[in-house]
């Protein structure tokens, strides 16, 4: 059972991780699937020819404010106030989180037990919740600004040692206290899709055209009554995580800001040509028949004369294909207008497969 509050600084910070962009979020994705092993001298091995997969992502409305932390100790029933970036005192406060999360004591207690009830951890040592403070005048420039101050969870965290446990704040459901002004991000909505990434265009396009909708209308503000017509309605833009069982890290989440607030660090998507893409897609699959690709196999792999198939190979495998298709099929690139470069990449995957599968059979 949880004990009473004691406001105590714990020292020790647990940093809500940064939240990156979407090639971000795509390099992590490869590097995941495609990771193997350590070699001898320890260094990363990768299987470059692994298929990326279509994962399933929750986007939520990011609120314009700063990010407010609070840790608490189980064994000693402490808790710790913390911005992004250090612990807080009364003395050294965040635009007076500290101070109002603190009157907030009952409702924290009620939070908190909740999620610890709901926990899987055996023995968790401390549970973190984490949301933006925000609405007053901490931002300005969107539509929170002038409302009440509030907090609006997006993260909770179970810890234990050094093991890291994000709960889903679906599975976690109500622990919004409105009348404290601490809210669920979900409380809000929310937004899914799938992403294939093995080919994002569409779902790009598609999560640019949320964010566009977000920074015309903001949900959290139309929330409360800022709608079209009325007071300022501009939102700040998406945060998206993936929600597919094994890939529930930080290292998969990324965010998506609207043109009025990109900056040097943090720019816009821009939007995929996805006709374009599947003209080049119709190309690739027309210059790459099985006669092609199995004779690509039988020169790199010298099969006539004994060979076997092997991934060490492969490379030799594609380079075959490509030069045997610029030497037959130029004039298929000249009548198309579309450069041997577009179509290379969309080779590659097709004669990939076609390589290991065949391997495999």
């Amino acid at each position: 059972m949880m004990g009473g509050w004691l406001t105590k600084q714990i020292m020790t910070i647990y940093k809500f991780p940064s939240i990156d962009q979407f090639r971000n979020c795509a390099k992590a994705v490869q590097a995941k699937v495609q990771w193997r092993s350590l070699d001898e001298n320890g260094d990363n091995v990768f299987d470059r020819t692994a298929k990326m997969p279509t994962l399933t992502f929750r986007g939520t409305t990011k609120a314009h404010g700063s990010n407010g932390g609070i840790i608490y100790d189980i064994a000693s029933s402490t808790l710790q106030y913390q911005s992004r970036e250090r612990v807080l005192e009364l003395t050294s406060d965040n635009a007076g989180f500290m101070l109002y999360m603190m009157s907030k004591e009952a409702a924290l207690f009620s939070i908190f037990t909740h999620i610890h009830a709901l926990s899987d951890v055996v023995y968790p040592e401390k549970i973190a919740i984490y949301g933006e403070w925000c609405g007053g005048s901490i931002q300005k420039g969107v539509s929170i600004n002038g409302l009440a101050k509030m907090f609006i969870i997006f993260g909770i965290k179970v810890i234990k040692g050094e093991t890291h446990t994000w709960m889903d704040m679906a599975a976690v459901g109500n622990i919004a206290e409105p009348e404290h002004n601490i809210y669920n991000i979900l409380d809000f909505g929310s937004y899914h899709i799938d992403i294939d990434f093995e080919n994002s265009g569409r779902a790009v396009n598609e999560m640019i055209a949320i964010t566009d909708a977000v920074e015309v209308e903001c949900p959290i503000g139309k929330h409360f009554g800022r709608v079209l017509g009325t007071d300022v309605t501009v939102g700040e833009g998406v945060v998206w995580k993936c929600i597919t069982p094994g890939y529930e890290s930080s290292d998969f989440m990324f965010k998506i800001k609207g043109t009025a607030h990109a900056n040097s660090k943090v720019k816009t998507l821009a939007l995929v040509d996805v006709d374009s893409i599947n003209e080049r897609i119709i190309l690739a699959n027309g210059v790459t028949p099985a006669w092609r690709l199995d004779q690509g196999i039988e020169a790199a792999c010298n099969l006539l004369n004994g060979g076997n198939m092997e991934m060490t190979h492969l490379g030799a495998y594609l380079k075959f294909v490509n030069q045997d298709i610029m030497k037959e099929c130029s004039d298929l690139f000249v009548k198309s207008g579309i450069s041997p470069k577009e179509v290379f990449p969309h080779v590659a995957k097709i004669a990939r497969t076609y390589f290991i599968d065949r391997m495999n059979s």
